[in-house]
């Protein structure tokens, strides 16, 4: 009986904050990321991708950031614990760099020197090494992203993949930057996605960390809370 409870309080938490209109207006979406607006509309996030990393150096220390187009997002909330709605597969783009081998064969010319027999020349082969850069899509699972929070300059926003001194380096996401956050299925598939706290105005990246918590050039859907 006691586990029969314990199951139930479980499933009743997991769907904790999902209201039935909100349930029954995500049913016939499609895969994606998206938002609930103000008037309670659902409206899907178009991704965004990293437009490559710089360094920030300084005396005895450095930091390395990813870096998004923009100063803000054109999607700016007032709700300070908004709440997402994703729906697999979720694209997230990862580059795949493919080695192909060509060979080439130069073989003989006959010698048609006057006078002289045609001789047969020495067959030479030459190996020749091509590489193809190849850019694949592949869909992410939902339970994998986070919520972080972006730095911002005049023309664009960074995250912070790595830094510190020549005695203490790290890489990885600064936990500083790391939203914590509840995942919840949703009946009929797909799950919501809201911060646990609410979040203090300023620029945010829903994505998906590569190897060792580093962004890679993939996919990310940006937001910004107003103040």
């Amino acid at each position: 009986m006691k586990l029969l409870v314990a199951i139930g309080l479980i499933a009743i938490s997991g769907f904790a904050g999902q209201s039935t209109d909100d349930i029954r207006a995500v049913e016939s979406l499609g895969p994606g990321v998206y938002y609930r607006s103000a008037d309670g509309l659902w409206t899907k996030m178009e991704p965004i991708s990293s437009r490559g990393f710089e360094s920030r150096p300084a005396f005895m220390s450095a930091k390395a950031v990813a870096v998004y187009s923009g100063a803000a997002s054109a999607i700016q909330m007032v709700d300070r614990r908004p709440t997402f709605y994703l729906k697999e597969p979720i694209l997230t783009m990862l580059t795949t760099v493919v080695t192909q081998s060509v060979s080439s064969t130069t073989t003989r010319a006959a010698d048609s020197r006057k006078g002289l027999a045609s001789a047969p020349s020495p067959t030479v082969t030459l190996g020749e090494t091509s590489s193809t850069y190849s850019i694949a899509t592949q869909p992410g699972a939902a339970h994998n992203l986070v919520i972080v929070r972006l730095g911002k300059r005049k023309k664009q926003r960074e995250l912070t993949y790595a830094g510190g001194s020549v005695f203490n380096f790290r890489s990885g996401i600064d936990p500083c930057d790391l939203v914590e956050t509840a995942l919840s299925p949703v009946e009929g598939g797909g799950y919501f996605l809201r911060p646990k706290i609410e979040l203090k105005p300023g620029e945010y990246l829903i994505l998906m960390p590569g190897p060792m918590g580093i962004p890679v050039y993939g996919h990310g859907f940006d937001f910004g809370v107003s103040k």
